[in-house]
């Protein structure tokens, strides 16, 4: 992606620790055949001579058994076809060597060992059982209400974005957020607020690639920019999140993106905190300090 556009007098900076807004806790989907044993026996044979002075002779034959027949068995049969399953589901067999293509179908993808295939691609030459599950295209966006500020001495603002922990953690996944301030996104580009803004507006947009989760939690990411000039407490920044994935043949998918984020200013967040009593009174003095400063900015 661009590479990251510094301003004069701001410093991009992402994942940093900042002070939590007193509004920011706003609202945020076969059949088997049993063959039996079959017996076989003959009945007893009686033979009858012709009458003659000597005493008839009878013979008797043993009964004889055949003994019962081997149920049939049949041998198995060696198949070499090699499996293609999606989401748990054989959906074909190919012989070894032999090429797949995957469905091409409206999602964003086909994982399988931590790799992404774009749909419809074309799997050559396969040598074992192929196992994909679906990443449907829902990447879900979406920002937490207001902003925070630092309060450490440096002059700085962040917005906290969220994305679809499902799969944000998957290694193909790219996620950022764009920021700039709120009278250059309404006056300028009000509709063009994306990651080409970069290159069309210069240092007027800022593209904070994500680095890591925010308190360690999975698809929780923060973005901010420091050292604000002073003169700027008062001026209002917005944020926009963006994502895409990288597949496994080098490309990337398309862009998406959040809604922007509420629009706050250093001085309106500052405000903010002062109105909640009891995270105010939780601040050191020198924290209360820059609040009040910040409160109070012209």
């Amino acid at each position: 992606m661009k590479k990251i556009i510094v301003l004069l007098v701001i410093t991009v900076c992402a994942l940093y620790s900042v002070a939590v807004l007193a509004e920011d806790a706003g609202d945020q989907n076969g059949d088997v055949i049993d063959n039996p044993w079959i017996h076989l026996f003959t009945t007893t044979a009686t033979t009858t001579a012709e009458p003659t002075t000597e005493v008839p002779e009878t013979t008797t034959e043993e009964p004889s058994t055949v003994e019962p027949t081997a149920e049939p068995t049949v041998e198995p049969t060696t198949d070499s076809r090699l499996s293609i399953s999606i989401d748990g589901s054989v959906i074909a067999f190919v012989e070894p060597g032999d090429s797949y293509t995957l469905p091409d179908t409206d999602v964003l993808g086909f994982d399988m060992n931590q790799e992404l295939y774009r749909p419809g691609t074309e799997i050559e030459n396969i040598t074992t059982n192929l196992a994909f599950t679906t990443i449907e295209d829902d990447l879900n966006l979406q920002f937490s209400a207001g902003a925070s500020i630092k309060l450490d001495g440096q002059t700085g603002i962040a917005f906290h974005a969220i994305a679809n922990n499902e799969i944000a953690a998957k290694p193909y996944v790219k996620l950022g957020t764009l920021i700039t301030t709120g009278d250059m996104y309404t006056q300028l580009y009000f509709n063009d607020f994306t990651v080409d803004s970069e290159s069309l507006y210069g240092g007027r947009v800022i593209n904070v690639p994500n680095q890591g989760w925010y308190n360690n939690q999975e698809g929780h990411f923060r973005a901010g920019i420091l050292n604000i000039d002073e003169a700027n407490v008062i001026r209002p920044f917005i944020a926009k999140a963006y994502g895409y994935v990288e597949y496994q043949d080098g490309t990337e998918s398309e862009l998406r993106y959040s809604g922007v984020s509420n629009m706050r200013s250093i001085k309106e967040v500052a405000i903010n905190i002062k109105n909640d009593d009891e995270y105010y009174d939780s601040l050191s003095s020198d924290e209360r300090a820059r609040v009040d400063a910040f409160a109070e900015a012209e």
